[in-house]
């Protein structure tokens, strides 16, 4: 049996394989996993995520206070999501609390 295509989203430990049995039709397999793949988000989803400017996002990384993003190709680039998602929830954390 061969493995196939990565389907998103599933639960944090399970992946699902589509595989192509003897009938030529696709298959979901699903097998469990103890580590979950991280997810790579592209520049337009974090700053999406995060409310900031392309080019404020670029400068906090370039002073080293936004996760730097790392290659996934030529002329591509990627953040995790789970180090986007904490710099997030950092920022949450430091928030003044709402006056009464």
């Amino acid at each position: 049996m061969s493995h196939g295509v990565y389907a998103s989203p599933m639960p944090l430990r399970w992946k699902l394989y589509v595989t192509r049995s003897r009938s030529r039709k696709p298959t979901a397999v699903m097998h469990e996993h103890t580590t979950p793949i991280p997810m790579v988000i592209r520049p337009h989803r974090a700053v999406e995520r995060t409310g900031l400017w392309s080019r404020t996002a670029h400068e906090l990384m370039l002073r080293g206070d936004f996760p730097a993003s790392f290659s996934l190709a030529e002329r591509s680039v990627g953040w995790l999501e789970t180090e986007v998602s904490a710099w997030i929830q950092e920022r949450v954390s430091h928030r003044p609390p709402a006056p009464r």
